[in-house]
This record gives structure tokens, C-alpha cells and sequence, in this order.
């Protein structure tokens, strides 16, 4: 039986989150010039309305999901799914959980060692989130303390993803993962395979990629100001 190999972005943001700064084109566009096989669109507390939850082509698999802000942390949720409904359950986030297991929706705790959850939550809130996603983030591209906490503690079930607002940060960080069937065609095959499958992470951050989207947000901040401002004009 044929085993194809796939590189993959879990965590990646479009203009349809408040601070992305790339369109789902230019996205798609970008990585497949990395050469990825498969990239997820998180937007915050959103979704890319120009993306199905599940699409395939020939050259990528690209999944749509939302990164929901919850009384406790950040929150990835995959599948089909009302936005409207989830995020109204966000409020409390064991109770987004408790949904998303009854829907067989696939949950992913983003960059769990972050500062802001250090600070926030206590390790054993932590450790039970943990038990209850589908998946923990190990690498994400933009938090290297949470990545170093990932590499010593080696949570199960993990995925990674570049958490990238601008396409020059997609691939920072990556899974590379097998699958037995020859084609992944629907959402439920591609859940399937990663549950199952062996995969390795990789942590690649790009200094140009990193001072190249931070001038691009104090670009775009810049603009939004002197838009204010020529409003406030009389």
C-alpha cells in the first residue's frame, strides 16, 4: 500500500481575523510554493467565508477553522460547524468541549505554555484542557517559551502550526505526518489519519519573516490611524 507523506501549517490567520494581514489566496498561494500538502485557516473568534470546511485539490488539502477566545484560553476548533453556536458556548470553555465531543468536532489547544497562560491558569487547568482536546499545539511559531515547555513535557497528541499573520510567517513551525490511504478526500478520512498516524514537528522561525510582519502591522496600524484621523477632520 502507498504512504504518502504530509507537510503540514495548523494554525495560520487570513484577513478575516482582526490583526491578519493576508488574504486565504495569497495563503494557499504561498504555501504551496513551500511545497505544504496541507494548511488550516484559524481566524479569531471568525471564519474565512471563501473556504469550505474541507476542500481538496491537486496540489494542497486546505481546512478551515476558528481560534476561539474562551474564559480560560485560546481555543481551535475543526469540522462542520455553526459559528453562531460555538461561539456563544466559547463563554466557558469545558463547556465548548463538551459540545465540540458531541459533535465529533476536532479541538486543538493552541501555544498552551504561552506566558499569558502561565499566568493565567494554574498547571493543573492546564494539564486537565490538555486531557480533554483532540490535539495540543507542540511548536507554534510565534511563542518560544511554550515551545520549550512543549519539548520537555512532550504532550501527546500534538500538532504544530506557524500561527502566522502574514503569509512570510507560514511554515515556522510544521507537522510532518504518514497516511496509508493514497488520497485524504474528506474531512472524516483526514481526522481519521491523524489520530493514527506518526508525526514529527519542526520548529523553523525566519528572522525575516518575523521583522517582515511586524512592519507590515505598523504599516497597516499607521494607515488605520491616519484613517481616523482624516475622519475626525472637520
Amino acid at each position: 500500500m502507498t504512504t504518502l507523506t504530509f507537510k503540514a501549517d495548523f494554525h495560520i490567520h487570513s484577513l478575516s481575523s482582526w490583526d491578519g494581514l493576508s488574504s486565504v489566496t495569497d495563503i494557499i498561494s504561498y504555501a504551496k510554493q513551500k511545497k505544504f500538502s496541507l494548511i488550516a485557516i484559524t481566524d479569531h473568534n471568525a471564519q474565512a467565508n471563501d473556504v469550505p470546511f474541507f476542500s481538496r485539490t491537486k496540489d494542497i488539502i486546505v481546512i478551515r477553522g476558528t481560534e476561539f477566545y474562551t474564559n480560560k484560553c485560546d481555543l481551535i476548533v475543526f469540522g462542520d460547524y455553526d459559528l453562531s453556536v460555538l461561539l456563544r458556548k466559547s463563554k466557558d470553555i469545558f463547556r465548548l468541549l463538551d459540545y465540540c465531543r458531541e459533535e465529533n468536532l476536532i479541538t486543538y489547544f493552541p501555544h498552551p505554555y504561552r506566558l499569558k497562560n502561565l499566568l493565567n491558569l494554574t498547571s493543573r487547568e492546564i494539564d486537565e484542557i490538555i486531557s480533554l482536546v483532540s490535539f495540543v499545539e507542540y511548536y507554534n511559531g510565534r511563542s518560544t517559551l511554550s515551545n520549550i515547555i512543549s519539548v520537555i513535557k512532550k504532550p501527546k497528541n500534538s500538532l504544530s502550526g506557524s500561527d502566522a499573520h502574514h503569509v512570510a510567517e507560514i511554515g515556522n513551525a510544521y507537522t510532518v505526518f504518514s497516511s496509508s490511504p493514497e488520497e485524504i478526500t474528506t474531512f472524516d478520512v483526514l481526522s481519521e489519519v491523524l489520530f493514527n498516524s506518526e508525526r514529527q514537528h519542526f520548529f523553523m522561525p525566519s528572522l525575516y519573516s518575523w521583522c517582515h510582519s511586524r512592519y507590515l502591522k505598523l504599516k497597516e496600524r499607521k494607515k488605520k490611524t491616519s484613517q481616523t484621523s482624516g475622519l475626525q477632520e472637520p
